[in-house]
């Protein structure tokens, strides 16, 4: 059978960027926590990248197929000149860090990034519906919800966030994204039918809901494209 494309993340979560990647041309970028590697790899073509993360078989990996300078190094204490990037990129990283390691990490990038320039940041939502259910499902079997992943310090709400952005940044633009309840992605990993009928759920939900205020501040995931304040302007 020929490999499916992701359902919850990977190309499905590129594609609901790509109109803001576009944006960025001839511009020093600075990728926090590669991940896949499918936004450095398609941002390379245009502009200089620099992919930081702390795990070095991450690095090792996107250096086989990116065009980019990699650096290991903890997001908590960016090794950077001050006014070193035109845009900041840093997607599900946060919520790895208990909340003042968050605070300051937004510190950090607002130092390395130039004035007026761009940050785009996202994290997992408590108030998305999946947030609010499934920890009330999980409770009923005595088990606690991570939201997906063990390793998570700290859920924010998509109030905490914002008011945490808005101690550095103006932000822009919104998204959300709605992610739908197991068992519908097993069974449409396994179903061609249900996996066309899954991804066209997930299209009408992410581009109807997702970019519609005020529905796309309840998305699962909360994606900010924010500019970097002067100094003498911040609150």
């Amino acid at each position: 059978m020929e490999k499916q494309p992701q359902i919850w993340s990977g190309e499905d979560r590129f594609l609901q960027i790509k109109d803001w990647l576009n944006i960025f041309d001839s511009m020093s970028v600075l990728e926090i926590g590669i991940g896949g590697g499918d936004i450095s790899r398609y941002l390379s073509r245009k502009n200089i990248i620099y992919d930081l993360d702390i795990d070095i078989e991450f690095l090792k990996r996107a250096k086989v197929n990116i065009d980019a300078h990699f650096v290991q190094a903890n997001a908590k204490n960016l090794p950077f000149k001050p006014r070193s990037f035109d845009v900041v990129i840093c997607r599900e990283v946060i919520e790895h860090m208990v909340k003042r390691e968050g605070e300051h990490l937004l510190k950090e990038i607002s130092d390395v990034l130039k004035t007026n320039a761009i940050l785009l940041c996202s994290t997992p939502n408590k108030l998305s519906p999946e947030g609010i259910i499934s920890p009330i499902i999980l409770k009923i079997f005595r088990k606690e919800w991570n939201y997906w992943n063990p390793t998570h310090k700290h859920i924010y709400d998509i109030f905490e966030f914002k008011r945490l952005l808005k101690n550095h940044f103006r932000l822009k633009d919104l998204r959300g994204e709605y992610y739908l309840f197991p068992p519908i992605p097993i069974l449409a990993r396994v179903s061609p039918v249900i996996f066309k009928i899954f991804r066209k759920i997930r299209t009408v939900m992410d581009t109807k809901l997702g970019r519609t205020q005020p529905f796309n501040n309840f998305g699962f995931v909360i994606e900010y494209l924010v500019a970097n304040t002067p100094y003498e302007t911040k609150i």
